[in-house]
């Protein structure tokens, strides 16, 4: 028979969560109209299949047209069939839902005559996963989870196959069989995992009636890699028509187990076992449970107790539906009174079907009339809840009765839960004050205050900020605004310039420089940079310096040597040679480039009476032919009057000629001396 995963329900209101139930504060109300079918020997799962956030369930056995149905919720509790399913029957069968594709939603699998996986598209659609072989058994069990830790799910398979009096246990991984594994077959089954022995892995307990028809409950521990090995000397009692299920009943954080179903001795029996937290299983006598067969259990917190309560249906000497409450320690009280119909060959589930964060729940099967029903009933529990919260506010604060608190203490508000019953909150109040402060500022064109607003006006302001203890730092602004300065300067510089702020330039441009005024701002400096022009134009034997109005001296560009008297703006010189321009403007000098200037209208020969000197201009030497009287005392004088005679050399080369050897004279205008005429040489 199906074991229903056990659901716990934990309402939290504050900080600390007290619940004043007993059990007799337990209710729960027939949900009408029905809309479920009724359906016997059957099996029911709650899962949110469409991805709305409530519990929708299926419902499959023997019901009137035989079909497995899906109901979606719309939220409240308010259950529609969907239409255009084809999911399998499945008469005393089991299903399940589980991802079992890791794509974050509710897949189905059920076992049965047919045993298909059905694939959710995550909207509630369902596709049955062809050309895969699941065995096909009858009154079997099914259990889910992910047995040899690799990340996805596993299942197991129990019952009798295909309806061959051959009972089975047959473990599939990743949907696949695995034909090694293989343990005690069994049928009128129920199988469940829990870790029982805290070591991070599904352990898993079977019971049922083997091939020998004997009723059994064996305990198989997780050794890893998804073995099993049997554990020996469990004091649980082998039963059929079974029902498993854990369940941490006495809150000391391990998997008990109770177990229903009948045992070889033809007893009915609902036995509890608790878990020492290694495994290792003790029967809890004392019990008020009522045994029973072709039952089914389901564990949840009904009362918002912090503990497991238990609801058992299935068949003792008639059908019974009971239910009962949990002390936190195990030990369980009949609630009598429950509008539960009893019921046998069924199924029952929790679910908080309308977000009221209340269990409620399906009951399916037979009842004692015969008739096959699935009821739903709605929790209508009425628990005052006691609570405590620890309350930090500002100045004042409103408590959840209305009431306004202005200093810090302990206080009690008293307010309606959700299921309209007293929700007692003793409030621990600490109540802190905002600050206030002034401040004096200056700034400079806009102001940024502390809680962000900018201000370009002065003025008094007020800024909003969180202080220290979280509440308002109201800040007074006493704001002053200075402005920035705004100017031009026109700069006429040579080589580089360097702007107030320190940045040398070295083009001419437009350029901005800040520095700091006199009230602390910024001083923005437009600077309209020129450089003194130091090009020249050439036309012909003439040079001028393209920039006017400055101090010019012209030189020659081989000596550096200044030619004297040549302080124009244009210069033209007498011989071929490179020459050069300085513009002065202050204390400021700047040199052009060389530039070549040939003179083309100098004859090489020059005559003087009847003297000739050739050739002129003249490279290395010059000659110098007379007719008369010798040249005596010849001198060679440079153009800024330096006697350079000594670096040349004379040589007599006739009676009436002589050649001047010039090769060790820079380039440039000179004047020859002699006894009796002058000469002018241009020395290239």
């Amino acid at each position: 028979m199906k074991n229903v995963l056990n659901l716990v329900f934990t309402l939290t209101l504050s900080v600390i969560l007290f619940t004043l139930s007993s059990a007799q504060n337990i209710n729960f109300e027939l949900v009408t109209p029905d809309v479920f079918k009724g359906a016997d020997s059957s099996s029911i799962a709650f899962a949110d299949v469409d991805g709305d956030q409530d519990q929708d369930v299926i419902i499959a056995g023997a019901s009137d047209d035989g079909q497995t149905a899906l109901y979606l919720n719309d939220g409240e509790g308010i259950f529609t069939e969907a239409l255009g399913t084809s999911f399998t029957t499945c008469n005393r069968g089991d299903l399940e839902f589980s991802d079992m594709d890791s794509d974050n939603d509710q897949d189905l699998l059920i076992a049965g005559y047919q045993t298909i996986l059905y694939t959710n598209n995550g909207s509630g659609s369902f596709t049955d996963v062809t050309g895969t072989y699941f065995h096909r058994v009858y009154e079997s069990s099914i259990a889910i989870a992910d047995i040899n830790g690799n990340g996805s799910k596993d299942f197991v398979i129990t019952g009798d196959s295909a309806g061959a009096d051959l009972p089975i246990t047959r473990f599939y991984f990743d949907g696949v069989l695995d034909i090694e594994k293989r343990l005690e077959g069994v049928w009128r089954s129920s199988v469940a995992f829990a870790d029982i022995d805290n070591d991070n892995d599904p352990d898993l307990l079977i019971t049922g009636l083997n091939i020998s028809n004997q009723s059994i409950a064996e305990l198989y521990k997780n050794i890893g890699n998804g073995y099993f090995e049997k554990v020996i000397g469990t004091p649980f009692v082998g039963v059929q028509s079974s029902c498993v299920s854990f369940a941490d009943v006495d809150n000391d954080n391990d998997q008990d187990v109770l177990i229903t179903g009948f045992t070889n001795t033809s007893q009915n029996v609902a036995k509890l076992f608790l878990n020492n937290g290694t495994g290792n299983f003790t029967e809890k006598f004392g019990t008020p449970f009522t045994g029973g067969h072709q039952s089914s259990i389901a564990f949840a917190d009904v009362d918002h107790d912090n503990d497991l309560d238990v609801l058992i249906t299935g068949t003792f000497t008639d059908q019974v539906a009971n239910l009962y409450s949990n002390d936190s320690s195990g030990n369980f009280t009949l609630i009598a009174d429950m509008p539960f119909q009893g019921v046998c060959s069924g199924s029952v589930a929790f679910a908080n079907v309308n977000r009221d964060e209340y269990p409620d729940v399906l009951i399916t099967g037979t009842n004692s009339l015969g008739v096959k029903t699935a009821c739903l009933y709605k929790n209508t529990t009425c628990i005052p809840t006691s609570s405590t919260i620890n309350v930090t506010a500002c100045d004042i604060y409103i408590a959840p009765d209305g009431t306004e608190y202005t200093e810090s203490g302990q206080y009690t508000a008293t307010i309606e839960n959700a299921k309209g019953c007293d929700s007692i909150i003793t409030i621990n109040l600490t109540i802190n004050t905002s600050s206030y402060s002034t401040i004096d500022t200056l700034a400079c064109n806009t102001y940024i205050a502390p809680d962000g607003t900018e201000y370009t006006e002065s003025g008094q302001y007020t800024a909003t900020i969180e202080n220290a203890k979280g509440c308002d730092s109201i800040i007074t602004i006493n704001l002053t605004l200075n402005t920035s300065s705004y100017s031009t300067i026109d700069t006429l510089a040579c080589n580089t310039y360097i702007a107030p702020d320190g940045t040398e330039y070295i083009e001419s441009g437009q350029y901005t420089s800040t520095i700091t005024n006199s009230k602390g701002c910024d001083s923005i400096i437009t600077i309209n940079l020129s450089f003194i022009d130091n090009s020249v134009t050439q036309d012909g034997s003439t040079l001028t310096a393209n920039a006017s109005g400055f101090s010019y001296q012209w030189i020659i560009c081989n000596s550096n040597s200044p030619i004297n008297g040549e302080t124009n703006q244009s210069f033209t010189p007498m011989v071929s040679g490179y020459y050069a321009v300085i513009i002065s403007y202050y204390s400021c000098e700047i040199t052009s480039d060389c530039y070549y200037v040939t003179i083309t209208d100098l004859i090489n020969n020059v005559s003087i009476e009847n003297n000739e000197l050739y050739p002129n201009p003249a490279w290395d030497h010059f000659i110098i032919k007379y007719i008369g009287s010798q040249i005596e005392n010849l001198k060679i004088i440079n153009i800024i009057g330096q006697d350079v005679t000594k670096l040349v050399k004379v040589n007599i080369i006739s009676n009436s000629s002589i050649m001047v050897d010039i090769s060790d004279l820079h380039t440039g205008i000179y004047f020859v001396v002699t006894s009796s005429k002058n000469y002018i040489v241009y020395k290239l």
